[in-house]
């Protein structure tokens, strides 16, 4: 499992098919979650034909690291997971400028401005 292309949002993986058993692959099973988050509970995943090796994982968050792993899939049933790979998305711009701005004074000296990003 290898990345090809990295964004803010997504990211576009590749993968050799392994030996399938005999019975053709049926489908992948991208398997992704945070660093910080677990196999059990925070997982998603995307469905990728028997037929592809490259495949796009999108609705990511920028600047945010990822674990990811592929699982093969024949009639028969599924392989185990791949080895790991760490991916952080890339950073992005601000979708938009500060909302709610709101200055205040603290002090004579001292101004405190806050905002909504």
């Amino acid at each position: 499992l290898k990345v090809l292309e990295k964004a803010g949002r997504n990211i576009k993986l590749s993968w050799q098919a392994p030996y399938n058993g005999n019975s053709n692959l049926t489908r992948y099973l991208i398997e992704f979650k945070p660093t910080k988050g677990t196999w059990q509970n925070d997982i998603d995943r995307v469905l990728v034909s028997g037929d592809e090796s490259i495949a796009g994982v999108f609705s990511l968050r920028p600047a945010t690291t990822y674990h990811f792993r592929i699982v093969a899939q024949n009639e028969i049933g599924s392989s185990g997971p791949s080895d790991t790979i760490s991916v952080e998305t890339s950073e992005e711009a601000p979708s938009g400028p500060p909302v709610d701005c709101r200055l205040s004074a603290v002090d004579q000296h001292t101004l405190r401005v806050e905002w909504k990003p």
